[in-house]
C-alpha cells in the first residue's frame, strides 16, 4: 500500500464523528491527567490503592494516544484496521490496573471468551467436534462499534447484581 493511499484510509477512519472527534483542547492532557489523578486520589482516600500503588499509578510525562491503522492484507481494497496505542497516555497505568482487577469478573461473566487462536486450539483440542458445528464470523470494525459507556453500565449492573467483590464502590468504577 502506497502512502497516500494509506493517508486517505486513515482520514476516511477518522471522519466518522460518532467514533472520533478532534480535541481542540490544547490543555486537553493536562487536563486529562488531572482528572486521572484526581480520581486516583479518591482511590487513596478510600484505601482501595496504598501510596506506593498511587505514585506507580499517576501519570507523569504523558503523551497523546497513538493512532495507526493496520492493513488487512487478506482483505480486498485492503482496509485498515485502527489501532489506538495508548502507551504513556494519562490513562494507561489505571487501565493496567484495572485490568488486573477486573480479570476474575471477566471470567465470570464471558465464560466464552478467547484470548487469541492459541487459546482457541487449547478449547478444541479437549472437544470431540465430529458432533459439532463450527462457524466463523468476520464482524466488520467490531470493537470500535462497541457502546463503552452502555458496556460500563452492563459490567457494573453484574456485579453489582452478583454481589461481586471490588476493592471499591461500583460507582467509582463508572468513573475511571
Amino acid at each position: 500500500m502506497n502512502k497516500s493511499d494509506y493517508i486517505d484510509k486513515m482520514e476516511l477512519i477518522l471522519s466518522d464523528k460518532s467514533k472520533f472527534m478532534a480535541d481542540v483542547d490544547s490543555d486537553g492532557l493536562h487536563k486529562l491527567e488531572k482528572k486521572v489523578n484526581s480520581n486516583l486520589t479518591k482511590l487513596l482516600n478510600m484505601n482501595a490503592i496504598d501510596k506506593d500503588e498511587f505514585h506507580l499509578l499517576k501519570p507523569m510525562g504523558s503523551v497523546y494516544p497513538h493512532l495507526y491503522g493496520l492493513p488487512k492484507i487478506h482483505k480486498p481494497n485492503i482496509p485498515l484496521r485502527p489501532i489506538l496505542s495508548m502507551c504513556r497516555s494519562p490513562t494507561h497505568k489505571l487501565a493496567k490496573w484495572l485490568t488486573k482487577i477486573l480479570n476474575p469478573i471477566r471470567h465470570q461473566f464471558c465464560k466464552y471468551s478467547l484470548i487469541d487462536s492459541f487459546d482457541l486450539i487449547k478449547y478444541l483440542k479437549d472437544m470431540n467436534i465430529k458432533t459439532k458445528t463450527m462457524c466463523s464470523f468476520d464482524v466488520n470494525t467490531l470493537f470500535t462499534n462497541v457502546p463503552l459507556r452502555k458496556t460500563i453500565d452492563i459490567l457494573c449492573d453484574y456485579i453489582s447484581l452478583n454481589n461481586l467483590p471490588l476493592p471499591f464502590p461500583v460507582e467509582t468504577l463508572k468513573d475511571l
